[in-house]
């Protein structure tokens, strides 16, 4: 046992490299897990996107949804998702909008998404039934 241990731990507590960007045996390890720990973490965010993707759709076909955001200065913005045979509707009104409310199409879920972090400050998980 300690024929496997001690070249482990002399691997690990020495330096490697001559470089500016040389680096103890543990500091690899650490940035290797942090990496794999990263891809993990990715993949998840990616499928918990998808799948709420894939719920909003089921949703829309159910009706329309709504969502109602309260900004810090107390005004609210309300706004309706919809979809329209191949089309998604996103009507966007509030207290800080003239009477004319905001009324967007959109081909695809991602277009609605993009439009709703860069345009507004609601997001597709405000949605609801």
């Amino acid at each position: 046992m300690h024929d496997i241990l001690n070249p482990i731990l002399e691997w690990l507590s020495t330096e490697h490299g001559s470089s500016y960007r040389s680096g103890y045996g543990w500091m690899q390890v650490v940035v290797a897990a942090t990496l794999v720990g990263g891809l993990f973490k990715t993949n998840e965010l990616r499928s918990r996107r998808l799948s709420l993707k894939k719920k909003m759709c089921r949703q829309l076909s159910d009706g329309c949804l709504t969502a109602k955001v309260f900004t810090a200065s107390g005004t609210a913005t309300t706004a309706t998702l919809q979809k329209n045979d191949t089309r998604y509707v996103v009507t966007i009104y509030g207290l800080n909008i003239s009477k004319e409310e905001i009324r967007q199409e959109f081909c695809s879920i991602d277009d609605v998404e993009e439009f709703l972090e860069k345009e507004t400050i609601l997001r597709l998980s405000d949605f609801t039934l």
